[in-house]
């Protein structure tokens, strides 16, 4: 199957986010009238855009969008080497940046979707786990159910036992365990931090 046969009669509404150098588009991908859709799928961080690797993906595309009028949204993150200010922005910085643009991508979705009280689920993929969990707190009148897969749910219990185990060092990505100020903000980001001890939603893991 090539792209064209993938997105053939589908309706695609995209929105660009800017923060900081750090780029996030947004696609809400649907079969039916985006006025007539009830529910949204929202996910992000391993797909890079619906242009490029969604075409590995075709049955997730295609079993969401069966499922009736939902809107199956994608959340893609430009490459920070394209950005020269980005550049300049520490690991856990870019996480929390990132972690604002997919709530802003989440409200885009709601917003122009006309969604209802509950109407939105979240996925989020190994790392992904750190974009999607703020929302069961800050978007809770919206999402209904959380889908974690293999997440990175405690990054600095992670970290820490990488290290340990004499593993290659990825501070420059997620942060040093060993910095005072890196350690405050891979609490800020981290999933164990930002899930809600009661919430209405429920998370899947």
């Amino acid at each position: 199957s090539n792209t064209s046969d993938i997105f053939s009669g589908l309706n695609i509404h995209e929105v660009s986010f800017d923060d900081e150098g750090i780029i996030g588009k947004l696609s809400i991908i649907s079969k039916h009238d985006f006025k007539d859709i009830k529910y949204a799928h929202i996910t992000g961080y391993n797909f890079y855009g619906i242009s490029q690797n969604l075409v590995e993906a075709p049955q997730e595309l295609k079993s969401i969008l069966d499922l009736g009028k939902i809107a199956f949204c994608l959340v893609n993150f430009k490459d920070d080497k394209y950005s020269s200010y980005a550049k300049n922005i520490s690991g856990p910085k870019k996480i929390l940046i990132k972690q604002k643009i997919f709530r802003k991508a989440l409200q885009e979705t709601v917003k122009f979707l006309g969604l209802n009280y509950h109407s939105v689920s979240i996925e989020g993929r190994s790392a992904g786990a750190i974009l999607a969990a703020p929302l069961l707190k800050t978007e809770s009148d919206y999402v209904k159910v959380a889908l974690f897969s293999k997440p990175l749910l405690d990054p600095y219990t992670t970290f820490l036992k990488e290290q340990n185990q004499g593993a290659v060092s990825r501070a420059y990505e997620w942060g040093d365990i060993y910095n005072p100020k890196d350690i405050k903000d891979i609490f800020r980001y981290s999933p164990m931090c930002n899930l809600p001890i009661k919430s209405s939603s429920a998370v899947l893991i």
